[in-house]
C-alpha cells in the first residue's frame, strides 16, 4: 500500500469513529446554507458552490482510496464524473464573474461530459456485483426510460416544438440535458432494481442521482423562460448531488460487500411499485398537460410501455418455470451430495416394481452405511464430514450400472437400486464394487481416512412385492452385517427378522442395564512367568441378563457403540476396576497390582476420560 495511505490509516480510524460522512454531511451542510445566507456576489458564489463541489470530490477519492469503497472502480468513474461537473461548475461561474460569453459555453462541455462516466460507473457497479447477465433489470431500466421519455415530451418537449423549435447549438444542448437525465435515471433505475438499498451507499448514491434529475428539470424549465438565475433553490439540489457521493464513499458500509434482492426476475415491492408508476406516468400527464399534438408520441410511449411489461410478464413467468422445476428438483434430491433422497429413491422403487411384473427381471436395493463415520464427525467436525460424504456420494455413483440409482438417506445412509436385476449375481457385482471403491483412504486435507461400509441387501423375490417391505429388508441386512464385522455385505434371509428383533430388544435392555446393576467385570489374571506371581489382572465386561443368562461382550458392546452407551459404559467400567483394584492392593503381596481395561475410541475422545 502507498506510505501515504499507512500514514492516513490511524487518522481515518479515528475520524470513523465519530462518523467521517457525518462530517462530510455537516461541513457540505454549512457551506451550503452560507451559499444562501452570505451576500450574493459572484465571487462568494463562485467560492462557496465550487468549495461544496472541491470538498465533496475530495472526499470520495479518500473513500475510495482510504476507506475501500466497493466496488473500486465504479466510484473511480463517479470520481472522474464529480471532476468534470466541478470543472464545469468553475469555468460556469468564472464565465459569470467576468460578463459570460453567451450560450452555449466551454462549462456544457463538461456538464454533458459528466452523465457519460456517470452513466458508465452506474452500470459497472452492477455488472461487477449483480453479473452482466441481468436481463430482467435490463427491461426495468428501459420501462423507467421510456416513461421519462415520455413525461418529458409532454412537460417540454412538445412545447417547444409547437412554438417553432429551431435546430441550432444552443437548442440542441438545452435538449441534450435532459436525454442524458433520462439515460441516467435509468441507469439508476437499474441499480435500485437490482442491488439492495438496505445497503447505504447504494441508497444515498440513488439520492444523489434523483437530486441531479430534478435540478436539471427545474433548470430547462427556468431556461425555457429565460428566468434561470444563479442563487436559486435548485442549486440546493445540485450541491446535494455533490455531497451525497461523497457521503456514500466515506460511508463505513462502502467497505463492506453489498449484495442482491432476490434472484433475477423476481418482482419486489419496490420494483412494483416502480412500474406501477412508470406505467400510469404518461397517460396521466397527456391528459394533464397534454394537447393534440403529442398525441402520436405518448401513444408510441404507452404502447412500448406495454410492451416491455408484457417482456416482463414473460420473464417472470420463465423464473417462476425454473423455480417451480428447483423446486421440484430439490424436494427429490439430496442437497449436499445431490443424490436422490429418500422420498424419490421409494418412489422410483416402486415404479421398478410395477415394472418387473411384465418380465423376468427383478429389483435389488442395497443399503450402505459407512463405518465408524461419527469418529470423523466428533473429530475432526460436520465440515470434514461432510467432504467424506460427498466423496462417498461420488464414488458410490461409479459404482453402479446406466439406468440404476443411487441416493442419500441422511447422516452417513446410502442406498442403491438396481432395477433390471436378472439375480444376486448382479447384486453382488455391484455391493463388491462399492467394497472395493471404499478399500482407497478418502482425503480430507488435514487428515487421510481409511472408511469401510456397511452393505445389506434385498432382492424382490425375498420379499413381499412393495417398496416398504424391500427397504426395510435391506435395512435389516445392513445392520446384521455391521454386527458380523463391518466392511462386507449380508443380503436378507427371512431369519434374520428375528435376529432384527433380538438386537433391537438387547439394545433396549442395554439402556435399564446399568441402572439396574446388571453389568459385572470378570478378572482375568496375567502372571509372571519368571516368578510365577500373578502381575496384572485384566477387566472383562459381561452382562448379567436377568432372562437371558450371561451375555458375553461380543453381543452387546456393538450395540453400545451404536446407541452411545459405551460412553457411560466405559466410565462405570474403570471406577468399578479401580474399586476392586484399590481393594487387593490392601492384601499382603499385591501391594504392586496392576489393572488393564479395554477402551472404546469413543471414550478416547471423550475428555471425561482423564
Amino acid at each position: 500500500m502507498n506510505p501515504l495511505l499507512n500514514k492516513a490509516r490511524p487518522l481515518w480510524d479515528q475520524a470513523n469513529e465519530v462518523g467521517l460522512w457525518k462530517v462530510v454531511l455537516s461541513v457540505c451542510g454549512v457551506l451550503t446554507a452560507a451559499y444562501y445566507v452570505l451576500p450574493n456576489t459572484p465571487t462568494s458564489k463562485l467560492v462557496l458552490y465550487n468549495g461544496v463541489g472541491a470538498i465533496a470530490l475530495g472526499m470520495l477519492l479518500v473513500g475510495v482510496m482510504v476507506n475501500g469503497a466497493k466496488p473500486r472502480e465504479p466510484y473511480m468513474w463517479f470520481a472522474a464524473g464529480l471532476a468534470s461537473f466541478l470543472t464545469a461548475d468553475v469555468l460556469y461561474y468564472v464565465d459569470e464573474l467576468f460578463g459570460g460569453v453567451g450560450y452555449p459555453t466551454p462549462a456544457d462541455l463538461f456538464y454533458l461530459g459528466m452523465y457519460p462516466l456517470m452513466i458508465v460507473g452506474l452500470n459497472k457497479m452492477v455488472a461487477e456485483i449483480a453479473g452482466r447477465k441481468n436481463n430482467a433489470s435490463l427491461i426495468d431500466a428501459g420501462i423507467v426510460a421510456t416513461a421519462f421519455f415520455g413525461l418529458f415530451w409532454v412537460l417540454w418537449v412538445d412545447d417547444q416544438f409547437t412554438a417553432g423549435f429551431e435546430w441550432n447549438t444552443g437548442n440542441i444542448v438545452t435538449l441534450a440535458y435532459p436525454v442524458m437525465d433520462i439515460a441516467l435515471l435509468a441507469v439508476a433505475a437499474r441499480l435500485v432494481v437490482t442491488l439492495h438499498l438496505k445497503h447505504p451507499p447504494f441508497a444515498i448514491i440513488a439520492g444523489a442521482i434523483g437530486s441531479l434529475a430534478i435540478a436539471d428539470t427545474a433548470y430547462n424549465i427556468y431556461l425555457n423562460n429565460g428566468t434561470f438565475k444563479t442563487g436559486l433553490w435548485l442549486d440546493f439540489f445540485w450541491l446535494l448531488f455533490y455531497t451525497l457521493f461523497a457521503v456514500a464513499a466515506t460511508h463505513p458500509a462502502a467497505s463492506r460487500p453489498p449484495y442482491l434482492t432476490d434472484a433475477e426476475g423476481k418482482l419486489t415491492a419496490r420494483q412494483l411499485i416502480i412500474m406501477f408508476f412508470a406505467t400510469v406516468s404518461v397517460p396521466l400527464a397527456d391528459m394533464l398537460f397534454g394537447n393534440e399534438s403529442d398525441k402520436y408520441v405518448t401513444t408510441f410511449a404507452s404502447v412500448i410501455l406495454f410492451m416491455l411489461i408484457l417482456v416482463r410478464v414473460f420473464t417472470l413467468m420463465k423464473e417462476l418455470e425454473k423455480g417451480q422445476e428447483k423446486l421440484k428438483y430439490d424436494a427429490g434430491h439430496d442437497a449436499l451430495t445431490g443424490l436422490v433422497n429418500r422420498a424419490k429413491f421409494s418412489e422410483r422403487t416402486a415404479a421398478a416394481l410395477r415394472a418387473t411384473d411384465s418380465d423376468d427381471s427383478h429389483v435389488a436395493v442395497l443399503f450402505i452405511d459407512l463405518d465408524d463415520f461419527k469418529n470423523v464427525n466428533d473429530s475432526l467436525g460436520h465440515a470434514a464430514g461432510d467432504a467424506m460424504l460427498a466423496e462417498a456420494a461420488a464414488r458410490l455413483s461409479e459404482c453402479v450400472n446406466d439406468g440404476d440409482t443411487v441416493a442419500r438417506f441422511g447422516g452417513d445412509e446410502f442406498a442403491i437400486l438396481i432395477e433390471r436385476a436378472k439375480d444376486r449375481r448382479d447384486a453382488v457385482l455391484v455391493a463388491n464394487r462399492t467394497l472395493e471403491a471404499f478399500n482407497k483412504p478418502i482425503d480430507l486435507g488435514v487428515k487421510t481416512f481409511n472408511v469401510s461400509a456397511s452393505i445389506g441387501i434385498a432382492m424382490d423375490y425375498d420379499s413381499k412385492k412393495d417398496v416398504e417391505s424391500l427397504m426395510r429388508n435391506a435395512d435389516v441386512a445392513m445392520y446384521l452385517s455391521k454386527a458380523r464385522g463391518k466392511g462386507r455385505f449380508e443380503f436378507f434371509e427371512p431369519v434374520m427378522h428375528e435376529e432384527a428383533i433380538e438386537r433391537l430388544d438387547l439394545k433396549a435392555d442395554l439402556s435399564r442395564a446399568l441402572d439396574n446393576d446388571e453389568l459385572v467385570l470378570h478378572y482375568q489374571p496375567i502372571f509372571d512367568l519368571n516368578t510365577g506371581k500373578v502381575q496384572m489382572v485384566e477387566a472383562l465386561i459381561r452382562w448379567r441378563h436377568p432372562t437371558k443368562g450371561l451375555i458375553s461382550p461380543d453381543r452387546f458392546i456393538p450395540l453400545a457403540e451404536e446407541s452411545g452407551l459405551i460412553v457411560d459404559i466405559g466410565d462405570w467400567v474403570i471406577q468399578d476396576a479401580c474399586r476392586q483394584t484399590a481393594l487387593w492392593r490392601r492384601i499382603r503381596g499385591c501391594e504392586d497390582l496392576s489393572i488393564t481395561v479395554n477402551l472404546s475410541i469413543r471414550q478416547l475422545q471423550n475428555s471425561r476420560l482423564v
